[in-house]
């Protein structure tokens, strides 16, 4: 029973890393987006994402959209 118990935790805690992944990727594609119409889209994506994460992990996805951000219109 244990186990099982662990695995669930395990998959709760991939589930929720992979929204946190999804999050940053959806805060990037609003501004590198090629169209507005794109843009809206991972806009609101980007905003249902961010009302499943806690607000300190917001925070820190919104540096790493940033970062990438920033990366992207340097190099391309």
């Amino acid at each position: 029973m244990k186990i099982t118990e662990n695995s669930q935790d395990m998959q709760k805690s991939k589930a929720y890393q992979e929204r946190l992944q999804h999050f940053v990727l959806a805060l990037v594609l609003t501004v590198t987006a090629p169209t507005e119409k794109e843009s809206e889209e991972a806009k609101e994506i980007a905003f249902s994402l961010g009302s499943q994460i806690l607000k300190e992990d917001q925070e820190e996805c919104m540096k790493s959209a940033e970062v990438a951000i920033v990366y992207i219109k340097k190099y391309g």
